[in-house]
């Protein structure tokens, strides 16, 4: 978890992190192909895959420690905007939306509505703000050098929007965004015990993303959630499968990252999911709580040349263990698999 002990710098990336973080859980990821954090063009950059003809999003992240403090909200707003117009000119007008992000509880001081953005999560577009508000943002915008076509265009796909951030307690300040990734792991059949650890490791991982500029792809988030839903069955692959005590060890030492990488390897998953299915159906006589491990016993030599050959120091009894437990693992998880496959169109990318 990251430490909410931090200056107003650290504070910033904090936000615009868990910002990039929100915002991604928020949207469709069946239509994501990749997004940045600390992008070359804005803070967070969010592209979407060539079937859904959507054009990028970029978002500008402005935030305070005191979110109700008024010393640099007009500082804030100003900046953001100049940001999101050089957008316009950087990418030629290729862009769905421009976000200005922020935690700060009134984004614009116009002496009008204060109230207007209370709330967790407030998103409003430039056409939706009183006339004072405008007013206000035309100020800024209306003297850039951008033309008036491209202009009129910034408005109608400006918005802010503010979610509630802030205070020294975790709990509180990252409240409204582990509800957000709480919320869409669990429509991706993530069990809500899972779902912490997962929005931890995402936090910490997006803040190192960002100081690295690297794309994360969603292949990237779909094996990484993959992964956390895993059950910890490794005992169970061993125990149920009879594997020799002198090779158990030696597979957790030296061939688990292996094991793991063919559980990721979603051409492998389909295959073999498909074939089990086959196997089941012609199996009746086998009950359930066996089938898995009947499936495993007979068939996994079929499956060899997707694995390691023999070597001087890999023999077949243990290329034939590696492929049992391999098999054993990423049956035992299909249906989290299929479901997460299914939730984000992994499938469609391979």
């Amino acid at each position: 978890m990251t430490s909410s002990n931090a200056t107003p710098s650290a504070f910033g990336w904090d936000f615009q992190a868990n910002l990039g973080l929100y915002l991604i859980m928020d949207e469709d990821l069946k239509q994501i192909k990749k997004f940045k954090i600390e992008g070359e063009t804005e803070d967070i950059e969010i592209y979407y895959r060539d079937t859904t003809e959507r054009k990028p999003k970029f978002i500008q992240a402005k935030s305070q420690e005191n979110p109700i403090s008024d010393g640099t909200t007009s500082k804030h707003l100003s900046n953001a905007l100049s940001s999101l117009l050089q957008v316009v000119t950087k990418v030629s007008g290729e862009y769905s939306e421009l976000i200005y992000g922020t935690n700060i509880e009134i984004p614009i001081r116009a002496r009008v509505k204060q109230k207007l953005f209370e709330g967790n999560r407030i998103k409003l577009y430039y056409k939706e703000l009183p006339e004072q508000f405008q007013t206000k943002i035309d100020g800024i915008v209306d003297v850039s050098e951008i033309t008036s076509e491209e202009l009129m265009s910034f408005k109608e796909r400006f918005s802010i929007l503010k979610i509630s951030f802030y205070g020294q307690d975790n709990e509180t300040r990252y409240k409204v965004v582990q509800e957000k990734v709480t919320s869409k792991l669990r429509s991706l059949g993530i069990e809500q015990y899972k779902c912490n650890r997962i929005f931890y490791y995402f936090q910490k991982e997006f803040i190192q993303n960002a100081s690295k500029r690297v794309e994360y792809s969603i292949e990237d988030l779909g094996l990484t959630i993959i992964l956390f839903s895993f059950e910890d069955e490794e005992n169970w692959s061993f125990n149920n499968l009879d594997i020799p005590e002198e090779l158990i060890s030696r597979i957790k030492a030296e061939f688990s990252n292996y094991i793991l990488e063919k559980q990721l390897d979603f051409q492998f998953i389909s295959q073999l999911v498909g074939d089990y299915k086959k196997y089941s159906m012609t199996t009746p006589y086998i009950p359930s709580s066996q089938k898995i491990q009947h499936f495993v016993n007979d068939t996994f030599s079929n499956y060899s040349d997707y694995f390691l050959q023999k070597t001087t120091n890999v023999n077949q009894e243990l290329i034939d263990c590696i492929i049992k437990v391999t098999i054993y693992r990423i049956l035992i998880n299909r249906v989290g698999i299929e479901t997460i496959t299914e939730g984000m169109a992994l499938n469609e990318i391979y």
